[in-house]
């Protein structure tokens, strides 16, 4: 019997039929599942119903009690085989276990399930509640699910309006993202972004009650929302790249089944892009072209050699202004978007010494020229280049203005406490953060000198990072030191600190320096408040000086290094065991 099961699921995997009457699915609409892990076809009998599920990757299983729901009845799973195929053809294949956790050793799978009623439309798959790999709605009549996003809105502008300039203020965005499920609720989307505040903090909080991200500052960021399948070529799945900018506030709306059934069809577009997604607010139109275009650096410029940079950006901005589905605001800023990554290609030669800083090209670029670029400018990175090209405009005061903030940001994070008139030379805009991270290194430091040197908060020693370990080991000549990389965030860190506490009072009396080093991905006050209760020494600094720090090796947390006697390396591990190993090398480096 088993002989015969697994060849009909050989044959299903391959596209075949061996049981009589049955009904096959290719390809369900399907209206909530894991992109990585979805049915791709079911085939239906009188004495069974067995499901062909594609896997993308990652560490699964299959637990015993997985099932399928059809008219609130279940109907129990009898066994399960794994499949792995190269060009087509089935190369391995083996019964599955249940409740065994897999790596990705097959990329699908096929299990036989009770048989299904014989009118059954739509039925759910459920390994357990609230599990990843849970599929809702998979239908079997061929239809697909209505969109709830319903009616587009016109918008609220004339096709031939221009992109208006936006001025340097620091102003509130905010960014709602609503996925709806066929149940009618909303579904919690995650969201990354690329840059942060001058403190390190995030630049963008969530708002648990209103839904959405928001942010109060004069740059633009980039969120990349994840959680859902998203159908936009090239994008790919479980990313949607989201502006927010200064002074604007944007809604997406996410239809989660039409998402989810465009991802699986790219190459049919039997579902138009406005039933899946739909952005709202003043600059919806130029969030539909920055998404549908985000890999224009890589699709354009990377590969390009350096003479192929220019006419590559010239074909590009001519095919925009030729497109009649464009209004023209979403031309100036797609123009401005590409120009700005051609400024990316370019110094990326420029680093190379490929080539020279100064541009011929330059004087014939709009972005950098005027206020539109701040639709897309999030730091300084371009100033070099728009200096040495001449281009003399708000944006690079904007971008002069940021460095000199990021200067000082920099020296506050290490903890150096700044004079009041060191403000002066820094723009209105960034001040008030400044002088409010100043405020805050000022109150920790004076809580450490009421420690009577239990804790103590020191500046990064004015060295290249590669000297640092050295330059701080060399303040503490005849004894042990002992480094602790560490992170506010970071589980095992934090009990490797607990940890080594009593092995502290255990050596009270021997010539050792506890040392703890974190970054600024350490907020500020978390960090502050949590070193009251760990006496030694603490230093926060920058991230790019963290980075060249080179006995950080990968950079992963906990890193602990010990520093012997005589100022060399003894020791160093990654990563928190047991407090024992410390234990015995810090004996072995006393001796």
């Amino acid at each position: 019997m088993m002989r015969r099961s697994l060849t009909a699921m050989l044959a299903l995997l391959a596209g075949g039929c061996v049981w009589g009457q049955e009904r096959v699915i290719n390809d369900p609409v399907i209206g909530d599942a894991n992109i990585r892990f979805y049915t791709r076809k079911v085939v239906l009998s009188k004495d069974k119903t067995v499901l062909g599920l594609r896997y993308m990757g990652g560490k699964w299983g299959i637990e015993a009690s997985t099932h399928l729901v059809a008219d609130g009845k279940e109907y129990a799973l009898r066994e399960g085989t794994m499949f792995s195929r190269e060009n087509g053809k089935v190369v391995k294949s083996q019964p599955l276990e249940m409740g065994k956790m897999y790596e990705r050793d097959c990329d699908s799978v096929s299990l036989v399930f009770e048989p299904l009623p014989e009118k059954c439309v739509v039925f759910d798959y459920v390994e357990s509640e609230g599990s990843l790999f849970n599929h809702y709605g998979i239908r079997l009549d061929g239809k697909n699910y209505e969109s709830q996003l319903g009616k587009a809105q016109p918008y609220p502008f004339g096709k031939n309006d221009p992109l208006p300039a936006l001025e340097p203020k620091v102003a509130k965005a905010r960014l709602t993202v609503n996925l709806h499920k066929l149940d009618g609720t909303l579904e919690p989307v995650n969201a990354f972004m690329m840059n942060q505040k001058l403190s390190g903090d995030n630049l963008v909080k969530y708002d648990q009650e209103t839904r959405g991200w928001v942010m109060e500052d004069s740059r633009a960021c980039m969120l990349t929302c994840m959680g859902c399948p998203i159908p936009v070529e090239p994008v790919g799945v479980d990313q949607f790249a989201v502006m927010m900018v200064p002074g604007f506030e944007t809604t997406l709306e996410l239809d989660k089944a039409s998402c989810f059934a465009l991802s699986k069809k790219l190459g049919k577009k039997k579902i138009p892009l406005s039933d899946c997604f739909r952005f709202t607010g003043p600059i919806a139109d130029l969030q539909e072209v920055n998404l549908k275009e985000r890999w224009t650096y890589q699709s354009i410029f990377k590969s390009a050699a350096t003479t192929d940079l220019w006419p590559h950006l010239q074909k590009k901005l001519a095919e925009i202004e030729k497109d009649r589905t464009l209004n023209r605001r979403q031309k100036e800023f797609l123009r401005i978007r590409t120009e700005r990554w051609y400024v990316n290609a370019y110094l990326a030669y420029v680093e190379a010494g490929s080539l020279p800083l100064q541009d011929e090209h330059a004087a014939h670029l709009m972005y950098g020229k005027d206020g539109r670029s701040f639709y897309l400018v999030g730091d300084d990175a371009h100033l070099n280049y728009l200096r040495a090209n001449g281009v003399k405009s708000v944006v690079t005061d904007w971008m002069e203005g940021f460095r000199r903030a990021g200067n000082m940001a920099r020296r506050l994070q290490n903890m150096e406490l700044m004079p009041e008139a060191a403000f002066d030379t820094i723009p209105a805009l960034f001040r008030s953060e400044l002088k409010a991270m100043n405020d805050s290194v000022g109150a920790i430091l004076e809580r450490q000198k009421a420690m009577a040197g239990k804790s103590e908060v020191k500046v990064t020693p004015d060295v290249p990072a590669e000297e640092f370990l050295k330059a701080v080991v060399s303040e503490y000549p005849g004894k042990v030191v002992f480094f602790d990389f560490w992170a506010t965030w970071c589980g095992p860190c934090k009990r490797g600190i607990q940890a080594m506490e009593p092995l502290k009072a255990e050596y009270a009396d021997k010539p050792i320096q506890y040392v703890y080093v974190t970054n600024e991905s350490s907020p500020l006050t978390t960090w502050s408040a949590m070193i009251t209760g760990m006496p030694g020494v603490h230093y926060r600094i920058n991230s790019a000086y963290w980075k060249q720090i080179k006995e950080l090796g990968t950079g992963a947390i906990p890193r602990y290094l010990i520093y012997g006697k005589d100022g060399q390396l003894f020791y160093e591990q990654t990563g928190f065991g047991t407090i024992d190993k410390l234990k015995d090398k810090i004996d072995e480096a006393l001796k």
